[in-house]
C-alpha cells in the first residue's frame, strides 16, 4: 500500500494477486482509467485546452513516432 495511504480521506485498492506465473496490472490500470477520466469530466474544458497544448508540444519536438509521417 502507498505510504500516502495515511493522508487519504478514502483509500482505493485493487488486488493484483494471481495464481500464475506473471503479473496482471489489469485492476490497478482500470481503477486508474477510471480516475482520470473522472477528474477530466470535472475539469471540462479547461482540460481539453491543456491536452490541445501538449499535443502541440510533442508535434513541435517530435516526442512520437507517427506511422507513415516519415
Amino acid at each position: 500500500m502507498s505510504p500516502l495511504v495515511e493522508y487519504a480521506q478514502i483509500s482505493l485498492t485493487a488486488s493484483t494477486r494471481i495464481p500464475t506465473i506473471i503479473d496482471s496490472f489489469v485492476a490497478p490500470l482500470s481503477l486508474i482509467n477510471a480516475l482520470i477520466i473522472l477528474v477530466g469530466k470535472a475539469q471540462g474544458e479547461a482540460l481539453y485546452e491543456r491536452l490541445h497544448q501538449l499535443e502541440q508540444a510533442w508535434d513541435r519536438f517530435d516526442i512520437f513516432y507517427k506511422p507513415g509521417a516519415d
